[in-house]
């Protein structure tokens, strides 16, 4: 069968006063290719950790975890450089290590729990994703996420915009949310995705953990036809 690739296409949040642009996750050659076209066009590069490119007015902060922010509106700046960020060929990793990028799983006996990594769909920004009534989880994000969960077994808590039985009401700003227990397969087929919003909802606590009652196994090859199919989302590439 032949394996779908995820394209990449540019998302934009806006949350509170700065902007943020979803990018993939990048190799070195890639933020390189930032740091010559941000450096050409006036902006003071700092190089660390994170890419800071600063000129009079602005500031744009690049994550290699596939993130940018800026206090304006960084696209005339950024969007440019995609399409050659998209040529580049994908560098080899351990399958591991990229997964790792993604989540990492730990047991309780036999319940294992999840902790994702996302870009911003966790910590400070959740509460202000959620009030905004949007969702910063990134396509690459998506396709994992959902497809630990869908080899969960049992309930797992997750944020709803629905209603189940045994629902606590939460309200964020003027929207009104639920803490659900859902089926793990449930949890799985209503994740919500950046850039879409679907009739019934569900998104990932705010701290990005997930505890399962209990996970099948996915067997190495299964995770890496996984990660090969996050397509122009993450130029690892896994073996």
């Amino acid at each position: 069968m032949k394996r779908v690739l995820l394209r990449y296409e540019l998302l934009q949040l806006t949350i509170g006063d700065t902007e943020y642009v979803l990018l993939p996750k990048l190799v070195p050659v890639q933020l390189e290719i930032l740091v010559n076209r941000l450096s050409k066009t006036g902006f003071h590069m700092t190089e660390g950790a994170t890419l800071t490119a600063r000129r009079p007015g602005q500031v744009i902060h690049v994550s290699p975890a596939g993130l940018c922010w800026s206090n304006r509106d960084p696209t005339d700046a950024v969007a440019p450089a995609i399409p050659d960020l998209l040529a580049v060929q994908k560098r080899p990793a351990r399958g591991g290590a990229v997964l790792r990028e993604y989540f990492q799983a730990k047991r309780a006996g036999r319940s294992p729990s999840l902790r994702f990594h996302l870009r911003v769909e966790s910590g400070p920004l959740w509460t202000r994703l959620r009030r905004a009534d949007a969702c910063g989880l990134a396509p690459d994000e998506h396709s994992v996420v959902q497809t630990a969960l869908a080899a969960g077994t049992g309930q797992c808590t997750m944020l709803t915009d629905f209603p189940v039985e045994g629902s606590r009401v939460r309200v964020l700003g003027r929207k009104q949310y639920y803490v659900s227990s859902l089926a793990c397969s449930e949890a799985a087929s209503t994740l919500r995705v950046a850039g879409r919003k679907e009739a019934r909802n569900s998104y990932l606590p705010e701290d990005g953990c997930v505890s399962l009652g209990s996970m099948r196994n996915i067997s190495h090859r299964q995770w890496i036809d996984v990660l090969k199919g996050l397509g122009g989302w993450c130029f690892w590439d896994p073996f």
